[in-house]
C-alpha cells in the first residue's frame, strides 16, 4: 500500500508540473525575403488558463524571448466558460510588448460571449484577423499576415482568400487554427508560413509514437506540434497553453514557439 501511495503522489505530482510548467520550442527558418532576423512568439488554446496571477508567469516568459510580434492561433477561451476578462489582460499585457496578431479558433465560435470578446480584443490594440490580411514592418522587411479562419467556411471561400493573398510581394504569414488542413489546403498556394495549434501536441506523446490523439485528426495526428514542411510551405504547429479536456497533458508541457527568421 505505501508503495502504491508513493506511486501515486510521484505521478500526480509529475503531472501537475507537466502540466503548469513553460516550456519554450526553438524552430529556424531560412529566406531571402527578409533584411535581418525576426522573431516571431507563437502562442495557441490557452482555453482560460492561467500561469501565475493574470498570466504575469507567461507574459514574462514571453518577454524573455524578445519577440518582433506575437501570434495567437486560436481557442484563447473554453466553449463553457463565462468569463474572459483574464484572457484579454493577457493580450494586452503581451501586446505591451510587442503587437499581437489573433485569430479564433474553434472554442470562440461556441462562446456565448464571442463578440464581446473579440470587441474588446480590438479595443485593446490586438489586431483580431477575421479573414483578413495586415501588413507590419519590421527591421525593414514587411510581413503580410492572413488571419484564415475556417470554422464553418466553405472550402471555395478559403480558396479564393488564399488565392488572393499569395499575391502579396512580402513574406506571407497564415494564422489559421486547424493544421490538419494542410495537405489539402495551406500548402497548395504560395505562401511561407502558415501557423496553427487545436491539436494541444496530440495530449499525450508517447516516445517513439508522437502525439496520441487531436480533434480533427483523431489517434495519432500527423500534425501535432513542431514544424512540418510541403510543396515549399512552411507550417508550425504550437502545441498549446491550456486543456479543454479531462485528461492532462503528459510528457507535453505547455508550448512558446519562437520562430527565429534569418536571412538566406
Amino acid at each position: 500500500m505505501l508503495i502504491i501511495l508513493l506511486l501515486v503522489l510521484f505521478f500526480g505530482g509529475f503531472i501537475y508540473i507537466d502540466n503548469h510548467t513553460l516550456s519554450v520550442t526553438h524552430i529556424t527558418l531560412e529566406t531571402e525575403k527578409i533584411e535581418e532576423q525576426i522573431k516571431i512568439v507563437h502562442l495557441s488554446d490557452l482555453h482560460n488558463d492561467t500561469f501565475g496571477k493574470d498570466n504575469q508567469r507567461l507574459i514574462e516568459k514571453v518577454k524573455d524571448q524578445n519577440p518582433d510580434i506575437i501570434v495567437f492561433t486560436g481557442d484563447l477561451v473554453t466553449r463553457s466558460d463565462t468569463k474572459y476578462d483574464t484572457m484579454v489582460e493577457t493580450l494586452s499585457g503581451l501586446g505591451q510588448i510587442k503587437p499581437v496578431y489573433y485569430v479564433a479558433g474553434n472554442h470562440e465560435h461556441d462562446f456565448i460571449y464571442e463578440s464581446a470578446l473579440y470587441a474588446e480584443l480590438k479595443r485593446q490594440g490586438i489586431k483580431v484577423l477575421n479573414n483578413e490580411t495586415d501588413r507590419i514592418t519590421v527591421k525593414n522587411t514587411t510581413l503580410s499576415i492572413q488571419g484564415l479562419d475556417l470554422f464553418e467556411m466553405e472550402q471555395g471561400k478559403a480558396e479564393k482568400i488564399l488565392t488572393s493573398f499569395e499575391k502579396e510581394p512580402y513574406y506571407k504569414l497564415v494564422l489559421s487554427h486547424y493544421p490538419e488542413n494542410f495537405d489539402d489546403l495551406y500548402s497548395n498556394y504560395t505562401v511561407d508560413l502558415v501557423m496553427s495549434g487545436h491539436a494541444h501536441g496530440g495530449q499525450i506523446i508517447l516516445p517513439f509514437f508522437g502525439g496520441v490523439y487531436s480533434p480533427g485528426q483523431g489517434l495519432h495526428p500527423k500534425y501535432y506540434g513542431g514544424l512540418y514542411k510541403k510543396n515549399s510551405v512552411n507550417m508550425v504547429v504550437s502545441r498549446g497553453l491550456g486543456n479543454s479536456l479531462i485528461i492532462p497533458r503528459v510528457f507535453n508541457p505547455p508550448d512558446i514557439v519562437v520562430i527565429s527568421l534569418k536571412k538566406k
